[in-house]
């Protein structure tokens, strides 16, 4: 019921932290229990670090955040969305589970609606009172209903009744803050909702979230070698995993500004973003990116400001800019459903989509990757297509 990290560092610590690595977002989390029920709410941090033996945690809090020892353990959240709000991080809620405890497993009473510590009655309680205790508060953008439905007894028809109630609940309590929405078998699988949509109307303020990430459990202050930062939360585990974040974490788009917007191409798996050099088109930093117009699909990518287009120039070799913005190898379409794979037709007719060359970082042209001539998908493929995936993100800073 307290966040991690309080026992290894100052809270405003890490909240200057978190900006200083780049990001403005935590995705914080809640059990329902904590809001619901006095015996937990009213539980102060040195009674809940006792109540579960957690000495060494207590030794840490002590040591590190003093002042939160003999707050309950709602006051201490409310503080930790406080601080971060102070160093203008935004806040996503997420009802993680309903008994605090570690999550998450298909058995652990947690896992769906009409569970044993999972009261859909109460759950609402929750959502509402969460709503409430937050609502005006600038650094809350967002509530997640709740995180990684699973089990045995999951169903869809159970699924679209809660979810619906708990949205309209949010949005009646707080109709700033966005919903979020999470589907069924640990948030992997939102495939029923192309058959069905979920049906409720949050003025724009429904959002879907899907997971893919390593679990685990069972471990006091186990090392989360997948973490951002080391177990003592010093330094970033791996700076170099942060420079592939970079066109994330940098202001990409100003609300407030009338400065025209533009594109910038983006290679999520390299983290890198496309730069016309002086011979050649290469992948470096997002800091020195090309600009380019809007691109619809089958149509021309264009370099901002210039009458020259991107174009291909045969399979395996460098892509190019040129004035011909005519031919059919300058009309770019995305030919996967992953809607990241672009292609053009060579003389031939065939498809080449973009790919970034392993050995130099040149963009290049080759043959598209997973995908058939007739630009349907493979049903199964040994190749990686990620190296030929790009998108075109807007900006106006």
């Amino acid at each position: 019921m307290i966040a991690e990290g309080l026992e290894k560092k100052p809270l405003s610590y890490i909240a200057r932290q978190i900006v200083a690595t780049g990001f403005n977002c935590v995705r914080f989390t809640w059990a329902t229990f904590m809001f619901t029920r006095p015996d937990y709410s009213k539980l102060t941090v040195s009674e809940s670090l006792d109540k579960y033996g957690l000495k060494d945690a207590k030794a840490g809090l002590v040591k590190n955040n003093p002042q939160f020892l003999n707050m309950n353990v709602v006051e201490v959240h409310q503080a930790v969305v406080n601080e971060l709000g102070k160093n203008k991080v935004m806040v996503v809620l997420d009802n993680h589970v309903s008994q605090p405890k570690w999550c998450c497993g298909g058995g652990d009473g947690n896992g769906f609606f009409g569970d044993a510590e999972f009261d859909p009655t109460e759950w609402l309680q929750g959502l509402a009172a969460v709503a409430r205790t937050y609502k005006g508060n600038s650094a809350v953008i967002g509530m997640s209903l709740r995180n990684e439905l699973r089990g045995d007894r999951q169903n869809e028809a159970d699924w679209y009744k809660y979810m619906q109630e708990g949205a309209a609940t949010i949005h009646r309590e707080n109709p700033d803050c966005l919903v979020i929405v999470s589907g069924l078998s640990y948030d992997t699988n939102l495939g029923f909702l192309k058959a069905k949509p979920l049906g409720v109307n949050l003025n724009n303020k429904l959002v879907y979230e899907a997971h893919c990430y390593m679990l685990r459990e069972g471990t006091v202050n186990l090392e989360e070698v997948y973490g951002v930062n080391d177990l003592n939360w010093d330094r970033p585990r791996n700076p170099a995993f942060l420079d592939r974040l970079q066109l994330i974490r940098q202001l990409n788009q100003e609300p407030k500004t009338n400065r025209p917007t533009y594109y910038i191409m983006f290679h999520p798996q390299s983290g890198q973003c496309v730069h016309i050099g002086k011979t050649n088109i290469v992948l470096a930093n997002c800091k020195t990116a090309s600009y380019w117009d809007q691109h619809q699909d089958g149509g021309t990518i264009k370099v901002a400001g210039s009458p020259q287009c991107l174009g291909v120039a045969g399979d395996g070799n460098a892509a190019r800019v040129s004035d011909d913005c005519s031919s059919n190898g300058s009309k770019w379409k995305y030919v996967s459903s992953s809607g990241l794979h672009l292609g053009a037709q060579d003389g031939e007719g065939k498809y080449l989509c973009l790919e970034r060359n392993a050995s130099d970082s040149t963009l290049v042209t080759k043959k598209c990757l997973c995908v058939g001539d007739n630009l349907v998908d493979f049903p199964t493929c040994a190749d990686n297509p990620e190296v030929q995936w790009f998108k075109l993100v807007p900006a106006n800073v």
